[in-house]
């Protein structure tokens, strides 16, 4: 596993097997993700597919729609690829593109350990 850790907790990134959905860990299917995975803040106009949506969202849009306070905001992180694709709003949404479906066979899970 890759444990990053800052002054307000951890992130754990793992591969492993495909399991049954844990509410509390965020799951993409490993064989959809492109490395290297770069973990980072939100930029102004970034965008991410939700998970079960067709079009595109603005990630500020999705803090609007979660109603999160200046300062969430301000350290919420997001999950990229190498090609910019953001593949995860930590704690809060996957993008489509790497959701688990039933030929999923290795998933990344990110765990998220708030101090």
């Amino acid at each position: 596993p890759i444990k990053v850790e800052n002054k307000n907790g951890s992130i754990t990134l793992e591969l492993s097997d495909k399991t049954a959905i844990n509410t509390s860990i965020q799951q993409l299917d490993a064989s959809k993700i492109k490395l290297p995975l770069t973990l980072r803040s939100v930029n102004e106009g970034d965008k991410i597919t939700p998970m079960g949506m067709k079009g595109s969202k603005l990630v500020s849009r999705i803090f609007i729609d979660h109603k999160m306070k200046s300062f969430e905001k301000e350290e919420q992180l997001v999950l990229e690829n190498t090609e910019g694709l953001i593949l995860a709003v930590l704690g809060i949404c996957i993008a489509e593109e790497v959701k688990i479906t039933e030929k999923t066979n290795k998933v990344v899970e990110i765990a998220i350990n708030h101090t």
